[in-house]
């Protein structure tokens, strides 16, 4: 077993609006409640826009996401992103 090896990741899952897509670093920043999250996107990442499967570089900043991760060390890494275009069009709807 290796010193990088964590036998008891953390798993969890957030949602907020995506302020930063480095597609060359493979990182993001997500924007949740005011804070700032910063996530490693590895390259077996599952990245979704609107249900169908795409790359990390048709991410947009201002797109709200929903993000599941691990927690390894203190480092965010993403198992999956979804982004629905039609999340914020329903937010909407509602404040009316």
């Amino acid at each position: 077993m290796s010193a990088n090896h964590r036998a008891n990741p953390t798993y969890c899952e957030v949602a907020g609006t995506l302020l930063l897509i480095d597609a060359l670093a493979r990182e993001l920043i997500l924007s949740v409640d005011g804070a700032e999250i910063r996530f490693d996107v590895p390259m077996d990442c599952q990245i979704q826009l609107n249900g169908e499967r795409v790359k990390l570089r048709l991410l947009q900043p201002l797109d709200h996401a929903q993000i599941s991760f691990e927690d390894c060390n203190g480092v965010q890494r993403a198992r999956s992103i979804r982004v629905n275009w039609f999340w914020f069009t329903n937010e909407e709807a509602g404040r009316h």
